[in-house]
């Protein structure tokens, strides 16, 4: 799942979400910074391996990490590793 350790996420920009092996016809992705949740990206998009994020303006930090699940298959899920969105 990317974003990746490597990538800074600007605000007010798109960023391209990649993922791979889930079977799910759709998938649910999120956004969470430690153990909270921040905020739903999409509640529904195609599973096409990847989404297109415009990243709100207002987000900006570190410890954040895109989660991606199946909205039928309780296990089916990944989280990405930890990125940074800051505005440099």
């Amino acid at each position: 799942t990317k974003p990746n350790r490597s990538y800074t996420v600007r605000p007010g920009k798109k960023f391209i979400i990649n993922w791979r092996n889930f079977t799910s016809k759709t998938l649910i992705i999120e956004l969470w910074q430690g153990r909270y949740l921040k905020t739903r990206i999409t509640r529904s998009t195609p599973n096409s391996k990847s989404y297109e994020w415009h990243v709100a303006r207002n987000l900006q930090g570190d410890g954040f990490q895109i989660k991606i699940k199946s909205p039928t298959k309780a296990g089916e899920f990944a989280f990405s590793e930890n990125f940074k969105i800051l505005n440099q």
